[in-house]
């Protein structure tokens, strides 16, 4: 029987592009047992999507929006896994995004997350590591890209990305403290590694990312520099906390 999946789709001011990606979903997930829980990150220059299930007072930043959803989740027994993705991001059309994932997942209780590859042609702002890159010629659709075959953690990105929710608690998600994502992938990834669990990535469905034109929507003009200057300064404390401060060196 297939698993029920928990589907938290994050919208911050984009009300628009988050229904395009809700119904996306519902239109091309014909094989999967799901529901979608729409997580509103304190929208203030735009109404929140229609399909809004939680709606922040304040903003929580892309972290606490991905918290809120595995809180959400998390009281839901019958959901054994949670596809967490942003509202930038959308799916070329297929019989079903999450079922081939799903369907590894169940065959492979080793894999804790499965991350759908991003098509780099379309990503005019690179987000990741090349490891998150679709490979048109990856004919298996699915590769292990954590541990690498030095045992290195490597993975950084931490959407779109199918979780097994139990793997998600054992090592406690991610910390909160990580505010903006790039350095709670390398932990949470590092704390999956410790136990013996692996990251794949996935060639099936290309996703298209579109960080730039979203974000000067969402934001107006602050760039991307900026933001990445205060994310680093908010990031370094608590990685140096948990790993010295030579972290970088941990995650080569």
């Amino acid at each position: 029987m297939m698993p029920k999946i928990g589907i938290a789709l994050l919208n911050y001011n984009l009300p628009n592009e988050t229904d395009f990606v809700y119904e996306n979903l519902v239109k091309n997930l014909t094989k999967t047992n799901y529901e979608i829980c729409v997580v509103d990150n304190a929208s203030d220059k735009a109404p929140p999507s229609k399909y809004t299930t939680i709606k922040s007072i304040v903003n929580t930043r892309t972290m606490g929006a991905i918290l809120l959803g595995a809180h959400y989740f998390n009281r839901k027994p019958d959901v054994k896994y949670v596809f967490y993705m942003h509202n930038d991001m959308t799916f070329r059309e297929s019989p079903d995004i999450l079922y081939d994932m799903v369907m590894h997942m169940e065959a492979n209780p080793q894999i804790a997350v499965i991350h759908p590859a991003l098509n780099q042609d379309a990503t005019p702002v690179y987000i990741g590591d090349r490891f998150t890159v679709y490979n048109p010629n990856n004919k298996e659709l699915f590769r292990r890209v954590m541990p690498n075959s030095a045992n290195v953690i490597n993975m950084d990105d931490t959407s779109p990305i199918l979780v097994r929710k139990d793997d998600w608690n054992s090592v406690g998600g991610q910390d909160p403290r990580l505010t903006r994502c790039y350095g709670a992938g390398k932990d949470f990834y590092t704390n999956l590694h410790r136990l013996g669990k692996e990251i794949y990535m996935y060639d099936g469905v290309v996703i298209d990312h579109h960080g730039q034109y979203t974000y000067k929507k969402q934001m107006g003009d602050e760039t991307y520099n900026n933001l990445d200057r205060e994310a680093y300064l908010e990031m370094n404390p608590v990685m140096s906390e948990k790993y010295g401060n030579n972290w970088k060196e941990v995650f080569r």
